[in-house]
């Protein structure tokens, strides 16, 4: 039988994805429980496989051979994480929308998306911050 590690890695490799371990229950809650997939992916950090960007957050980073460096992560995929970790519904907001769409090209100091969960703010790398507004949905 595969280990954890052996069987999670592939599905992460090379794919520019942010996740979190609730992003593999459903694919390993038979033979694994979520306290083996989060150990799993400690590991992995660990041995620089992938990139811890926040508490319960992770990606496979890309690489610049240009500016010989990790690239950030792409917040737009790091704000849909979150909302698949906590079931949110979620809509980007102001000067962020606006960047995404390509509206703007000036970079947010704060990512600000409306969420159907509570307010939080997340810092991303310690040096990007994400935060959620709650709005009601219809």
């Amino acid at each position: 039988m595969k280990s954890i590690k052996n069987k999670v890695f592939p599905r992460i490799y090379g794919r520019g994805w942010v996740f979190s371990s609730s992003d593999f229950i459903a694919d390993f809650i038979a033979d694994f429980s979520i306290n083996n997939i989060d150990k799993a992916l400690s590991s992995l950090v660990k041995k620089n496989k992938i990139r811890r960007i926040a508490r319960g957050m992770y990606d496979y980073p890309k690489y610049s051979d240009f500016l010989n460096k990790e690239l950030s992560p792409d917040i737009e995929k790091v704000a849909h994480a979150y909302a698949r970790k906590f079931n949110w519904k979620i809509e980007a907001s102001g000067d962020t929308a606006l960047n995404i769409s390509g509206l703007s090209n000036q970079v947010p100091g704060k990512y600000i998306y409306l969420s159907n969960g509570p307010n939080k703010n997340h810092q991303i790398l310690d040096n990007i911050s994400l935060e959620f507004k709650k709005q009601y949905f219809k």
